[in-house]
């Protein structure tokens, strides 16, 4: 029987239990169906044990959880030969019929604990309080299951809230079948699609139904993910099942079979890993052994904080006609401050978090003698809206000599001027020809943060009395220089805590690169503004138009028919 659409029709079904047969399956995204006779005779056993105690018994919260797919005279009973006798003692009531089905999960009815999950097992204690105990009544209470292979609270299953998957927790022993692997002792793994689960002799099929990948589930996990994480919870779009499908694998990890991002590299990739957690995943399209291993080597240096990107690890193989080779990062983002700055609107308080979650990362970075030199906000990412943190992504520009004269690595309109001036092979307006250092990471993010806060992409243009290239010049940096000192100069009181963060980017777009302050000096100052911050919250909102136009008006004409804060 197609695991999707189950059948509900109940022939003989008992007055007082009609109710098991109207829980239809479409409101189920995963079943959990009884496979082995063991297993079969429990949820059997289990259904009838309901139906004789509904009195004094947890049933409303048990039935919930149970699809009842048909109920069929004893006769056509298939147990086993080898089943062993106790287990047909509770079986002698003539009453009930015998019941098929599988245990049902919707993010519409609610386990005790809805963010730790469902827990399966037998209850064994009448006396335990009502909230407490496990959901999934996998055998009933009673001398002839209890101690016959489940433990109460066997496992549990939790709907993990970056993958969107499903994830089995063992806290005694689970056999997991996608792998034949053992797990015990709070270990963990993601479930397959369809996937066994074997306690004992108890084994189960699990799969997901149709309704699984509907855009109905996506407006109930849109839903669940406010009600039990926080109000601004969103859905990551890059791992939603609608968009998915059917995933495929990468040695140990989940990827989604469509690309979120191209380039001449190659492509970027949504997965998970068997825990449940999101990760993003390069395919390189022709990769070089020896820049992969250098990566490696940079990321290792690098190594794990909550600011940067963190790679796990690199799959490669460079022997054979097609050499493959893809590097698996955490965490995945749910966009980048790019995203952000075209598509919505952020308070202040938001912009002092980020603000010190990208400075905290390079002062990181700097601290480890790397200079990262492609500093922009495509390459910043926000994890979530929810309880934002910023990351910074992308290391292939990144070098660990202390200075350099390549000027052909980072983006053109955030170079500062040092490198400008190797380009054109001229003195900079300060000093004769020299290489430059991690100060050029702080140029770059103080223009990037401009954006942010003046919520419009960054260019010189704005500051250009005619269309020009988007590249640094003295003309157009003493227009940005003037009008960053009216920021932050402003007399409406509702923007003091944001000419802060405008004194911030004067600090780091010093023409000098001595004048510039340093991450990790900035970094205290932004702490002590959080620090010192009262009652304020999170606010990410949709902006009323996500299409921002280029516009390359005279910059004087231009503030003064919008200005830069609004």
């Amino acid at each position: 029987m197609d695991l999707s659409e189950p059948d509900d029709t109940l022939p003989n079904t008992p007055e007082d239990f009609s109710d098991v047969t109207t829980l239809e399956a479409t409101d189920a995204f995963a079943l959990l169906r009884p496979v082995s006779s063991t297993a079969q005779n429990a949820f059997n056993a289990s259904m009838n044990y309901i139906l004789k105690h509904a009195q004094q018994f947890d049933e409303e919260h048990y039935r919930q959880f149970l699809h009842a797919e048909r109920a069929v005279p004893r006769a056509a009973s298939i147990y086993s030969e080898t089943e062993d006798a106790s287990a047909e003692e509770h079986h002698s009531e003539p009453a009930f019929k015998r019941w098929n089905g599988a245990f049902k999960f919707s993010l519409r009815k609610s386990p005790r604990d809805a963010k730790a999950g469902w827990y399966l097992g037998v209850r064994d204690s009448k006396s335990r309080p009502p909230n407490q105990g496990v959901d999934l009544l996998l055998a009933p209470p009673t001398r002839e299951w209890i101690g016959k292979g489940i433990s109460e609270s066997h496992a549990r299953l939790y709907f993990h809230p970056e993958s969107y998957r499903m994830v089995l927790q063992a806290r005694h022993t689970v056999v997991v079948g996608h792998i034949g692997k053992t797990i015990r002792n709070s270990q963990v793994e993601v479930l397959n699609d369809p996937d066994l689960i074997v306690l004992d002799n108890f084994v189960y099929s699990f799969e997901y139904t149709s309704h699984f990948r509907s855009p109905e589930f996506e407006v109930e996990l849109s839903d669940y993910l406010r009600r039990f994480y926080k109000p601004q919870r969103t859905i990551n779009k890059l791992l939603s099942p609608v968009s998915i499908g059917a995933p495929t694998t990468l040695g140990k990890y989940y990827c989604s079979p469509k690309a979120f991002a191209q380039g001449t590299f190659g492509e970027v990739i949504a997965g998970w890993t068997r825990d449940g957690s999101s990760v993003a995943i390069k395919h390189f399209k022709n990769p070089n052994e020896r820049k992969i291993q250098a990566h490696e080597e940079l990321m290792q240096i690098i190594g794990e904080h909550p600011n940067v990107l963190q790679l796990l690890e690199c799959v490669a193989a460079f022997q054979g006609p097609i050499p493959t080779a893809h590097c698996i990062y955490s965490p995945l983002a749910i966009m980048t401050l790019r995203d952000i700055i075209n598509s919505f609107d952020t308070n202040t308080f938001t912009q002092h978090i980020l603000f010190e979650n990208y400075l905290s990362g390079l002062s990181y970075l700097h601290g480890k003698c790397i200079m990262h030199r492609d500093i922009k906000p495509e390459n910043m990412a926000v994890l979530s809206f929810h309880d934002p943190r910023g990351v910074l992504l992308d290391f292939d520009a990144a070098t660990t000599s202390l200075t350099s004269a390549d000027h052909m690595q980072g983006t053109i309109p955030y170079l500062a001027p040092e490198i400008i001036a190797l380009k054109d092979r001229r003195p900079s307006p300060y000093a004769v020809l020299i290489p430059y250092d991690k100060s050029v990471d702080i140029w770059a993010l103080g223009l990037s943060m401009f954006a942010f806060i003046t919520s419009r992409p960054w260019s010189w243009r704005y500051f250009q009395g005619e269309r020009g290239p988007d590249i640094y010049s003295e003309l157009e940096y003493d227009r940005f220089r003037a009008h960053l000192i009216k920021l932050t100069k402003a007399g409406d009181a509702r923007y003091e805590s944001r000419r802060l963060l405008f004194d911030y980017i004067g600090f780091m777009t010093e023409s000098h690169p001595k004048n510039r302050k340093t991450a990790s000096s900035l970094l205290k100052l932004a702490r002590s503004y959080i620090a010192n911050s009262v009652n304020e919250s999170i606010s990410i909102t949709p902006k009323r138009t996500s299409k921002h136009k280029l516009e390359e008006e005279n910059p004087e004409t231009k503030m003064s028919k919008r200005p830069l804060i609004e």
